[in-house]
């Protein structure tokens, strides 16, 4: 994540988040040294690799997802079914920007026909706001911006592939927001001017 709208334009061989100006939350799953770990492989805390102290954690045992091997591409993955990790709420006003470009790389094994969201600043709490990825009901990734019961989504959107990992991102500029998936913009949404509200992640 990173507190301005940037240009998706980086190549899966030279990208690299730390070059990216306003560098805010970096969540590295390849990293061991990151992760504080509970009863095996459950995830207790996921570090923050952007320097800026914003670390996902889960203090209720029964919710932490699980840290796996060999899942995308031979890659070390965080797996979530039904668990979550929150950011520290001091990491809310910074996260919590006008424009911002988000990156994230998830593979859905499952749950056809149902919402299931990789990232998002949106509670369950419904007068909270903010934005969502979702892989949604009807199998298709799409990204939403807004509050309570005000969103905005893009002009289309794309088919999710079952145990294939994509690369998701989303621009916000404070007025515009696009999507993309695996760097090919899926939707714009011109004058979308929503105030974005947003809480732990």
């Amino acid at each position: 994540v990173c507190s301005s709208d940037l240009d998706i334009s980086y190549s899966h061989t030279d990208f690299n988040p730390r070059t990216i100006p306003g560098l805010v939350l970096w969540l590295d799953a390849a990293d061991d040294k990151r992760f504080t770990f509970s009863d095996g492989d459950e995830v207790a805390v996921w570090e923050d690799k952007s320097g800026k102290g914003h670390h996902a954690r889960q203090e209720n045992e029964v919710s932490r997802p699980l840290r796996v091997t060999n899942s995308m591409n031979g890659n070390k993955a965080v797996r979530f079914d039904n668990q979550f990790l929150e950011l520290d709420e001091s990491s809310i006003s910074e996260l919590g920007t006008k424009e911002f470009t988000i990156f994230i790389v998830s593979k859905v094994t499952g749950g056809e026909g149902s919402f299931r969201s990789p990232f998002t600043s949106r509670r369950s709490d419904p007068e909270k706001g903010g934005f969502l990825f979702y892989a949604d009901e009807n199998d298709q990734w799409t990204f939403w911006l807004g509050e309570k019961t005000s969103w905005s989504s893009g002009d289309a959107t794309s088919p999710v592939a079952i145990d294939q990992p994509v690369l998701i991102s989303g621009t916000y500029n404070g007025l515009d927001q696009k999507f993309y998936v695996d760097r090919d913009r899926k939707s714009t949404r011109l004058n979308s001017s929503h105030l974005v509200i947003s809480y732990a992640v």
